[in-house]
């Protein structure tokens, strides 16, 4: 008789707790449709006001960061924080794709190959250009030691210029 008080008992606790977590889930799943959602409104609204000097990635980064600062302000457990952190597995296989894809899609061809020249030109030389200034500034932030970088010899820190600078000429 106390054994099944017990187990019913504790069944019940179960049932609630599942119920809590699903409750959140559901919250959260609906806050993802919501910011969609935003998202779609804003980009539409960008279109339909011929506000072009905003791209529409611009807008969503914009609703992200409202959205983020509300949830930051009204949560109360770091659990529900959570939810909103950055993944960057899901960044890399499920958002970027579409945005590489988009890009390409609204490319035109003719514009492009027309200033092909002139952008590998930027391209080449900037990168050039950024690798040194970066690593140079890096070697002499070492040697003044506020880096810590091997401040005998420039290698390293020309090696990070060429890292950071090879990513966004």
């Amino acid at each position: 008789m106390w054994a099944g008080s017990m187990a019913s008992m504790f069944g019940r606790r179960r049932l609630e707790e599942d119920d809590g977590t699903h409750e959140f889930h559901a919250l959260n799943t609906l806050l993802l449709v919501v910011v969609l959602g935003l998202c779609i409104l804003s980009a539409y609204l960008i279109k339909k006001y011929r506000f072009y000097f905003m791209p529409e990635s611009s807008a969503a980064l914009c609703v992200g960061l409202v959205v983020g600062g509300i949830a930051r302000l009204i949560t109360h457990s770091d659990e529900e924080l959570d939810f909103l952190s950055f993944d960057p597995e899901m960044f890399f296989f499920m958002l970027l794709p579409p945005i590489i894809f988009e890009a390409g899609y609204t490319l035109r061809r003719k514009n492009f190959f027309r200033n092909l020249g002139t952008i590998c030109l930027f391209a080449v030389i900037g990168t050039l250009v950024s690798t040194f200034v970066v690593g140079y500034l890096t070697y002499a932030l070492a040697r003044a030691g506020l880096v810590d970088v091997d401040a005998t010899n420039p290698m390293e820190a020309l090696l990070f210029g060429a890292l950071i600078s090879a990513v966004d000429p």
